[in-house]
């Protein structure tokens, strides 16, 4: 038995990633004891996100899942963000993922805040990995989704965990980090994952409202993977 901690968002790729994790067959010596842990940062779109991870981790059966209330440290740490998601809340525009008029929707310093903070969560119950589900088609204009900063953190995280005259080693574990959201539903259909039960909008509604970045890049992957999308949007 290995224990692994799952950061999750409520939305595809991280969902896809817990799925992953749980995958491995009951007879299998190797199989994960995961950890979900979700994070409320204050995100403009939290209510709905968790939600849907709750939602996950009762139909996937997880035992462990943590809820982690960052909002009022937030609060102060993004003051100032120009973001549509924190901060000064500014208008959430309709334009295509990778649009530089899209970098509005990028949390300053987010990924690094969530792996340290799962980090520490991992390092406390003596977890074998953190796994994050970033996918590489956010890399355009989110920087801490490329490649390069993953394995640059997983390298940190590593590092950060080594102890003297010990075995234990903590690993980043980032399965899609080289991957497209396509690729990422593909697979998640393959292991069954209820994406009905996942939310990606940024706008926060009961609804997706079909217009904004990431529903447009939700849309297209289920597009691009010629299945069919269970999501209700707003905007058809």
């Amino acid at each position: 038995m290995i224990k692994g901690v799952v950061l999750l968002s409520g939305g595809l790729d991280s969902a896809v990633a817990l799925w992953d994790l749980l995958a491995a067959p009951e007879e299998d010596a190797d199989r994960v004891e995961v950890h979900a842990l979700t994070v409320d940062y204050g995100q403009r779109q939290k209510r709905k996100e968790l939600e849907a991870a709750q939602d996950l981790v009762d139909n996937a059966k997880v035992l462990h899942h943590h809820f982690l209330d960052i909002s009022d440290a937030a609060r102060i740490l993004f003051e100032d963000a120009e973001s549509s998601q924190v901060g000064k809340f500014l208008d959430v525009p309709a334009v295509y993922y990778t649009s530089e008029m899209n970098c509005v929707s990028h949390v300053p310093g987010l990924n690094t805040l969530l792996l340290s903070l799962a980090t520490a969560y991992a390092r406390t119950i003596k977890a074998d990995f953190v796994c994050y589900g970033s996918n590489l088609g956010n890399a355009t204009i989110h920087p801490d989704a490329r490649t390069e900063y993953m394995e640059a953190m997983g390298s940190a995280i590593t590092l950060g965990t080594l102890i003297n005259n010990s075995d234990y080693e903590l690993a980043l574990h980032a399965p899609f980090a080289e991957a497209q959201k396509d690729a990422i539903v593909a697979y998640g259909a393959e292991l069954l994952v209820p994406f009905g039960l996942t939310y990606s909008c940024l706008m926060g509604r009961p609804l997706h409202c079909g217009t904004c970045s990431a529903c447009q890049q939700r849309r297209e992957a289920f597009i691009d993977a010629e299945l069919g999308d269970p999501t209700k949007y707003e905007e058809q």
